[in-house]
């Protein structure tokens, strides 16, 4: 594990560490007869340098012919990928879930392509890589391992564009996929080949039964939950269900782990054992059903790592041989990163074993901890015939509890600096949402189980056996929703990897204190290191200095945000249409990342969705003690988005004021907003939307920022000849997203900015150059091109950076 971090961080080929890794252990040889001691250090070195090639050549490497290659940076083009598909075709509704979704989304289909070939402007050539091929609408009709030739636009897979967002490129690097296929319509999918004979045709049509047949009779929302605990699979209509779990700490029972696998393959050993049949009969049928079960279902780190220790514990009991936790969990890691070193960068890969391992290290002291006492009282307590009950308590009950209770104690201590890094929350009480849902799902489980394997004799059965799968899933789910409501969920700020390594050693030696012969003073030291970097990730960042404005990248739409000299935060426009949830996507992250304080008020130019849909989500998880807005944004709209987004603000008291031209907001002493459009005066009311949006000048420390919403030709106009010299500012983002207008020219020359922002999704090169035209002898930045744009005020002056360029 040290080699594949090394390879992938040190900037070294992965011949050279491959060289060393030879060299080192040819010295290993020649010194284990002489030097033993010398030998084993040679040995480990030569382990180290061999994982460091390992993990370079699998992260950094690119073979040549690659896919990637025929991909222009930074835009997509226009391609013929003929391939062969790798993975089951998922169709997922992708609709709006809410009225605030700007527009009806088609269901999109998502697979796996080995590529074969490519053809572009340049002709066919043959290539080489995995694709993420997407297609909107149901593209399902293929099969996996057929070959089929898809046209669409290839891209490079897109990382993070803004501060603290999830980085897709980075997750899909860890999968092996550096291009992504989008295809318009499933027409664009052309079938070269019959599905596959042979072995691979059985496996996928195993799969494919297996997901008709498993949740038979029950509701659609149960035949998800049932698929995604049995098979794997995960639709995007259970994302509501996955929030619930984790913010009560239980997001691992959504994906099958080897908890899922230990009930399943438990369950069965106990069937056979009840059947008469000899420990060795059963461990090798349980054998023979772990393997068929790993080929009906999607294989992850989790379940293979579960898959792996079950496999030595059964060949354990085969061979008459006793089983080691520890070394089996050594060889699952070592098997698995032997044929993949990027799983050990996996979320998944990480928690898992970590978990198990936690249970091994923690389980001990943790009992001893909270259940010492009554345990230690248990082997002294003499029983009458009598006391049945009383002796079942204190020789069964008692052990039961005691072992429940401290497995989910171990694994959460354990996980928790791993779950705070990688999803930034802190759940308390997830032992004991644990302990509540652990039999509801086990019983839903069983239910799985027994109609996955009922379907294959008894049809009936396994229909009837819909409605009783129907009701566990819906407890299930119920409980989860109610556990994630009253269960305090604390969000973190970025944890560093650092600060989780040190989180999780101090936990082991303050439970290993004896072994490690530390006194208690010690011990208490560990955990009060731990506690101080759980409470330093829940501060905000301290009161800055300057001003801090940032254009975040929605794509079709505009998010500003606003630090304050004070440190107040303050939105001016949040939505797109081109995210199905901005807040989550893009808003909160870069607030968590920044460690800014929620938002203390929201400036809203206009009632368009892509200005303001990211608002609901926000007023309902933080709250919003202003809105601001102007006299007409709600007219003409009796019960549509803008009178929800008003429902919810009256109902979380939230204050909404409405400006006009010529009125002022103080947000400190030394920042103010100036309305500058539109008129409070009759005659105006007939301009639409857009021509009516909140015209905004912010000033602070000497530096202006003019913020024009959406006006177009006739707003613009009106403006210019009503007051020009009003809106020269030093900063200017382009209204109605950079949307060319005959005034256009004329509005941009008389704000005459020293950085002109454009916030918008990728356009065509003429609108760009168009754009750059009218910003010459300016800084011209786009959040298409460049990410979130941050300019913060430094002496007087605005100072621009970009994400693209300087990252964050």
């Amino acid at each position: 594990m040290g080699g594949i971090v090394a390879g992938r961080y040190v900037p070294a080929p992965a011949a050279l560490w491959l060289l060393g890794a030879a060299g080192t252990w040819a010295a290993a040889l020649v010194l284990a007869r002489r030097e033993p001691e010398a030998g084993r250090i040679a040995l480990a070195a030569a382990i180290v340098l061999a994982g460091a090639g390992g993990g370079a050549a699998a992260w950094h490497r690119v073979p040549a012919g690659h896919l990637a290659g025929f991909c222009p940076a930074g835009r997509s083009a226009l391609a013929t990928v003929t391939g062969r598909v790798l993975t089951v075709p998922q169709c997922q509704a992708v609709g709006p879930a809410t009225s605030f979704a700007a527009w009806e989304r088609p269901a999109l289909t998502h697979y796996l392509l080995e590529a074969e070939s490519v053809s572009t402007l340049a002709g066919p050539r043959p290539c080489c890589g995995r694709v993420e091929v997407r297609i909107d609408g149901d593209g399902t009709d293929v099969a996996a391992g057929q070959q089929v030739r898809i046209a669409g636009r290839l891209s490079l897979v897109g990382g993070a564009s803004n501060p603290g967002q999830r980085d897709r490129r980075d997750q899909a690097r860890r999968d092996g996929v550096l291009v992504q296929l989008s295809a318009p319509a499933p027409e664009a999918v052309t079938a070269l080949s019959p599905p596959p004979r042979g072995p691979s045709r059985l496996l996928w049509r195993l799969r494919a039964i297996a997901g008709r047949r498993l949740g038979a009779g029950a509701e659609p929302h149960g035949r998800m939950i049932l698929g995604a605990l049995v098979l794997g699979h995960r639709p995007a209509q259970l994302y509501d269900l996955q929030q619930s779990m984790v913010r009560s700490g239980v997001a691992h029972f959504l994906s099958i782990s080897g908890m899922h696998l230990g009930i399943l393959l438990g369950l069965a050993y106990l069937i056979l054992r009840l059947a008469h049949a000899s420990p060795r009969w059963s461990a090798g049928i349980v054998l023979v059903l772990l393997v068929v079960y790993l080929l009906a279902m999607e294989p992850r780190a989790p379940v293979l790592r579960g898959a792996i220790m079950a496999a030595g514990y059964c060949l354990a009991v085969i061979l008459g041989r006793p089983a080691n936790g520890t070394n089996l969990l050594a060889a699952a890691a070592i098997v698995l990163l032997v044929a993949d070193p990027v799983d050990l960068f996996r979320p998944g890969f990480q928690l898992s074993f970590v978990a198990v391992a936690g249970i091994s290290l923690l389980l001990g002291p943790v009992r001893r901890w909270l259940f010492g006492r009554w345990l230690a009282r248990a082997g002294l307590i003499v029983f009458t015939r009598d006391e049945r009950l009383r002796r079942w308590w204190w020789r069964v009950g008692l052990p039961f509890v005691a072992n429940s209770v401290g497995v989910s104690v171990a694994a959460w201590l354990a996980g928790a600096p791993l779950v705070a890094y990688h999803f930034g929350v802190f759940t308390p009480l997830a032992p004991l949402a644990t302990l509540l849902l652990l039999p509801i799902m086990t019983a839903t489980l069983v239910t799985g189980y027994v109609q996955l394997v009922g379907s294959l004799w008894l049809a009936n059965l396994s229909a009837g056996l819909g409605g009783l799968a129907d009701a566990l899933t819906g407890l299930l789910a119920v409980t989860a929703e109610q556990l994630g409501r009253l269960g305090p969920c604390i969000e973190l700020r970025p944890v560093p990897a650092w600060a989780a390594a040190l989180a999780t050693g101090a936990i082991v030696a303050a439970a290993h204190r004896r072994r490690l012969a530390l006194s208690r003073a010690w011990a208490a030291v560990f955990l009060l290191g731990a506690a101080t970097i759980l409470v330093a990730a829940t501060q905000m960042d301290a009161r800055p200095r300057e001003a801090v404005f940032t254009v975040l990248d929605v794509r079709d739409g505009l998010c500003s945000v606003l630090r304050t000299p004070s440190g107040r935060t303050v939105l001016f426009d949040a939505g797109s249409r081109s995210l199905t949830d901005p807040y989550s996507q893009v808003l909160r992250p870069c607030l968590r990342q920044r460690r800014w304080p929620p938002p203390i008020a929201a400036f809203v130019s206009h009632a368009e969705l892509d200005h303001y849909n990211a608002l609901p989500a926000l007023i309902d998880e933080e709250g919003l003690p202003v809105l601001v807005t102007h006299d007409r944004f709600d007219d003409g709209d009796p019960a549509g988005p803008v009178a929800d987004l008003l429902h919810r603000v009256h109902r979380r008291s939230t204050r909404h004021r409405r400006l006009a031209r010529g009125r002022q907001v103080r947000l400190d002493d030394r920042t103010t907003v100036t309305c500058l459009w539109p008129p409070a005066a009759a005659g105006y009311d007939t301009l639409n939307a857009n021509n009516g949006s909140l015209v905004l000048r912010l000033d602070c420390d000497g530096v202006r920022f003019l913020l024009p919403g959406d006006i177009e030709h006739l707003g613009q106009q009106l403006l210019l000849d009503l007051d020009p010299a009003a809106l020269a500012a030093d900063v200017l983002i382009l209204p109605h997203h950079g949307s060319a207008t005959p005034a256009l020219e004329a509005f941009v020359a008389a704000v005459d900015p020293a950085v002109v922002i454009r916030s918008s999704a990728p356009r065509r090169d003429g609108a760009v150059r168009e754009l750059e035209t009218l910003a010459v002898n300016r800084r011209f930045v786009a959040t298409s091109e460049d990410g979130a744009v941050t300019v913060t005020v430094v002496d007087g002056r605005p100072v621009v950076s970009t994400f693209a360029v300087d990252g964050e």
